[in-house]
């Protein structure tokens, strides 16, 4: 019976740390999608003094979801969206719009394609 008990437990603290770091990881993502409509905005209205603050913003929340993501999620989405994230950086730092415009949309799916890859459901268990 005690061994039960250790068993469910243990599968306790693994569900609820796994619900955590999805939680923490949907709120990295929404940081991430926010910097990236703040820059797309931003570059549609050719404010580049705002683009540029938007792709540091934005390059910071990406420092931050990559140390949580790498150890976690599958190395090449990850590498996909820190690729996203560098062409959208470049971009912004040579104010080209049009192509910027395509890159933000670009980054903003794949995020959101990461996440929707990670989330929790029956076929990700089993």
């Amino acid at each position: 019976m005690k061994m039960i008990w250790v068993a469910l437990g243990i599968i306790v603290v693994i569900s609820l740390s796994a619900t955590g770091l999805y939680i923490y990881s949907a709120g990295l993502q929404r940081d991430l999608q926010r910097e990236l409509v703040e820059l797309e905005q931003a570059a549609e209205a050719e404010n580049w003094a705002q683009v540029q603050q938007a792709s540091a913003r934005l390059k910071k929340a990406w420092k931050q979801a990559d140390a949580t993501w790498s150890p976690v999620m599958d190395r090449r989405d990850v590498d996909r969206v820190d690729e996203a994230v560098a062409r959208v950086a470049h971009l912004s730092a040579h104010r080209q719009k049009d192509d910027l415009l395509l890159e933000v949309s670009v980054a903003r799916r794949v995020v959101t394609r990461l996440m929707q890859k990670e989330s929790i459901s029956f076929h990700s268990l089993f």
